[in-house]
């Protein structure tokens, strides 16, 4: 967790690329992400989601860009569900539909190794459900608290609550995860936690991608999401 909403989205957007996805990118939110995109000197990649549509064209127009980085982690960012004029779940398959063909794309330079976001509503929430299920390691970094915001503009701070909403389904062969990589920015999660349950481990990235891909599992599962 982070302290607040500025803290998650900064640190967030230290990912190679960053994929901020946005009906309106004028507000407070999509600035600072942008800001603090290219401050830290990496790929700001802003999709208008207007149209809620999967072209050819909006894909190899994000595979052209993510090649130019070589980026290999990804941040996911957008309008939260207050404000935006669609459903969750309209939100959640366009994004997933969104992200499959980029992943799938035969343009793509280098696997996409891991997925992070802030756990907000709307496209934040869609990124982490879509990586899920595309059985991509996938990292949340929530404000203190465990602050999200509903369609009805509501701050909620409830730890489960803001849990259940990532209860996705993932498919039996995706969930051994039997791919994981762990890059130095996952380890670097996994040791923060670690430090803030009140560990003195330290692991290193050749002793989790060592690990049986159980345990590797669990490192997440305890470590990396929180």
């Amino acid at each position: 967790q982070s302290s607040g909403y500025r803290e998650r989205t900064i640190k967030n957007a230290s990912s190679d690329a960053t994929i901020a996805l946005a009906s309106d990118f004028s507000t407070a939110v999509e600035r600072l992400t942008k800001n603090s995109v290219e401050g830290q000197k990496k790929k700001y990649i802003p999709i208008d989601t207007k149209n809620l549509t999967v072209t050819p064209e909006r894909v190899s127009g994000i595979v052209n860009r993510l090649n130019s980085v070589n980026a290999k982690t990804l941040n996911i960012a957008g309008n939260g569900i207050y404000s935006l004029p669609y459903t969750q779940e309209q939100v959640d398959e366009f994004t997933y539909q969104l992200l499959k063909a980029v992943i799938e794309s035969p343009d793509l330079k280098n696997k996409i190794e891991s997925i992070r976001s802030g756990g907000q509503t709307g496209f934040d929430e869609a990124g982490v459900k879509a990586g899920r299920r595309l059985g991509i390691p996938t990292l949340v970094l929530a404000p203190k608290g465990w602050k999200f915001r509903n369609k009805q503009g509501q701050d909620i701070s409830n730890e489960q609550q803001f849990k259940a909403r990532f209860d996705v389904q993932v498919p039996t062969q995706l969930n051994m995860f039997d791919t994981i990589t762990f890059t130095q920015e996952m380890v670097d999660t996994i040791n923060e936690n670690v430090k803030k349950a009140g560990y003195t481990k330290v692991y290193t990235i050749e002793e989790l991608n060592a690990m049986p891909e159980d345990r590797k599992k669990k490192a997440i599962d305890c470590y990396g999401t929180k």
